[in-house]
């Protein structure tokens, strides 16, 4: 199956709105008060055939606190903690066929941008080698509510990430044998223009995975989603995901796996992506 190039989505009828009074942005957007006020976390379980959202895990997700501290499975590569004091990880090191959901919505948002960041973490199995569907997974989502149109969409499994434009770093063996490797994002700071959908409804939504046989974890952190550019800590690389210039007319999305087709819509227009790598 073809995974969704990373890309900025938008219907073609778009009406820029003026800017109204009292509009809003996203509510604790790098978490710096210490927990997940504003947000909605789902949990469950999955395999290739179905997913249970029944919130059993909700205690595999967790507020992170500690700017500097490292990741071990990416042998100190992957800061936890983007920008300021902490962050959000969403699932975690263990396996079980786990999965993690994270979710906003905002009212009437009144910023001509928004920039957010991510990092994701994903065991690769060697041993076993599994389907691109079984694989753990990331996926980030931006969706436009007042059209009804995906803003931002980017997913990725464990064996794939070069391909959606993300750099992708080989972190600890796992079982210290080669039959499965810790694999690692550097941080990904995405800057999307909302010019054109000022006053609209969003809704974020960001889920991570484990491998849907049960045997290999899945996880991410994010942070700092907000209207002004991010200033990382010192020290991060980042990889800065620019929104392009319209490059041509509606396209057919390209066809997906099912655990994202409900976020991908047909008649869009697709914005390429300019993509820089900067040290912070």
């Amino acid at each position: 199956m073809k995974k969704p190039l990373l890309s900025l989505l938008s219907i073609s009828a778009l009406t820029i709105s003026p800017l109204l009074a009292g509009s809003v942005s996203f509510d604790n957007p790098g978490f710096e008060g210490g927990d997940a006020t504003g947000w909605t976390l789902g949990s469950g379980k999955w395999n290739t055939n179905s997913e249970t959202l029944n919130n059993n895990y909700q205690g595999d997700s967790t507020i992170i606190t500690g700017a500097g501290d490292t990741d071990s499975n990416t042998l100190g590569g992957l800061q936890k903690v983007l920008a300021g004091n902490n962050s959000y990880r969403l699932n975690n090191p263990s396996n079980g066929a786990h999965f993690s959901t994270f979710t906003q919505s905002v009212t009437n948002y009144g910023s001509s941008d928004l920039y957010f960041g991510f990092a994701a973490v994903l065991e690769n199995p060697h041993s076993n080698p599994h389907t691109a569907d079984e694989t753990p997974k990331f996926s980030f989502n931006l969706v436009d509510n007042t059209t009804n149109a995906i803003l931002y969409a980017i997913s990725f499994d464990s064996r794939n990430a070069v391909s959606q434009g993300v750099t992708w770093h080989a972190g600890l063996d796992t079982n210290h044998d080669g039959t499965a490797t810790w694999m690692f994002s550097d941080w990904n700071i995405v800057h999307i223009d909302t010019s054109s959908v000022l006053n609209h409804d969003l809704t974020l939504t960001v889920m991570a995975y484990d491998c849907a046989l049960g045997g290999h974890g899945g996880y991410a952190y994010i942070d700092a989603f907000q209207p002004d550019p991010i200033i990382p800590n010192p020290g991060i690389p980042v990889n800065n995901l620019e929104a392009g210039e319209l490059a041509g007319g509606p396209v057919a999305v390209p066809e997906t796996s099912t655990w994202v087709m409900g976020f991908l819509a047909v008649g869009a227009v697709i914005f390429l992506v300019r993509r820089t790598r900067v040290n912070g």
